[in-house]
């Protein structure tokens, strides 16, 4: 399958791969920013 296609395939995994970094980034900054924000909102 990936012989045939070797194109749509790659672009495939790279898409597959942003997807999955930026979903991670967002959760890290989400955390990140969850943390930074708790102590001056509680102070």
């Amino acid at each position: 399958m990936a012989k045939t296609m070797p194109q749509a395939t790659f672009l495939e995994d790279v898409f597959k791969y942003w997807m999955e970094y930026i979903f991670k980034a967002l959760l890290t900054k989400n955390a990140f920013w969850s943390v930074i924000s708790k102590p001056s909102s509680s102070t």
